[in-house]
């Protein structure tokens, strides 16, 4: 398995507009790494950890839901679950390419699977 935290690294850095990526627990609703750009990491923690648990609550998991999109105000979230009840989160600015900043989500899911 791919380290949690340089995964998120290179989601950041690899999607033109992204904002934060973190790996969530969606048993404890904690980030198990998180990566951002220019925000206080405790506020950024807190965020993103809440939109994961919120992407893949218990409805969620009831359906069988394991990626999801949304436009929320000014920004996109994206969200893959993985395995062992985590979920790697994805924030852009809303004028990111949605197509590609799932594809690289989803690709580097794929990295903490391994």
């Amino acid at each position: 398995m791919n380290e949690p935290l340089e995964v998120c690294r290179r989601v950041v850095t690899s999607v033109e507009g992204a904002l934060a990526c973190a790996l969530v627990d969606l048993r404890t609703g904690m980030t198990l790494a998180v990566h951002g750009q220019g925000a206080d990491s405790g506020e950024l923690s807190e965020a993103l950890a809440r939109s994961g648990t919120e992407m893949f609550g218990p409805e969620a998991a009831s359906h069988g839901v394991d990626e999801v999109q949304l436009r929320l105000g000014r920004s996109r979230h994206f969200g893959k679950r993985l395995s062992n009840e985590r979920a790697l989160v994805l924030v852009t600015i809303r004028e990111a390419n949605a197509g590609m900043s799932l594809a690289q989500l989803k690709e580097s899911a794929l990295l903490l699977e391994l």
